[in-house]
């Protein structure tokens, strides 16, 4: 949905995340908030997650090794992706999905390589396992399970 090498671009790890990407982030809040309208008008009106990201582009050692300041613009990426998700959810009535802590930790210290591919960017089985929990956590949150999948919530 965005630009992502950009962020090897030492000029956008040094601007304001709107300089670099910010058509990007607009043709992802349209494009999003699009689909995520036509899911909540169904007739049937399903429950909607919009799932975020822990991180955009590489991470764990992966992402060590392209050095701090590509670290920190993707950190500035991500915060910016997840924002613009987080507020299409709030406007369209879907229920957002937050990642982060699943692979990075409630505090953002826990080093998420064991769950990753040696790509650094998609998760392997442990890594969808955290954020499937993450997934059905927040569904399971103020028993939006029960509305939408009656007896799915285990017992």
């Amino acid at each position: 949905d965005v630009d992502l090498t950009l962020l090897r671009d030492p000029e956008c790890q040094q601007a304001a995340t709107q300089v670099c990407w910010g058509r990007d982030l607009q043709d992802l809040r349209r494009r999003l908030g699009k689909i995520a309208q036509r899911a909540r008008s169904a007739p049937r009106r399903p429950l909607v997650l919009l799932v975020d990201y822990w991180n955009v582009t590489v991470d764990g050692d992966v992402a060590d090794a392209q050095g701090a300041a590509f670290t920190a613009a993707s950190a500035r990426l991500t915060a910016a992706v997840d924002g613009v998700i987080a507020d299409v959810a709030q406007r369209t009535g879907a229920v957002p999905v937050h990642t982060y802590a699943a692979m990075d930790g409630p505090d953002g210290t826990r080093d998420p390589t064991s769950d990753l591919l040696e790509d650094g960017d998609h998760p392997d089985a442990g890594g969808h396992e955290r954020l499937a929990r993450a997934l059905y956590d927040t569904a399971a949150a103020g028993a939006l399970l029960d509305r939408w999948l009656p007896g799915a919530r285990p017992s």
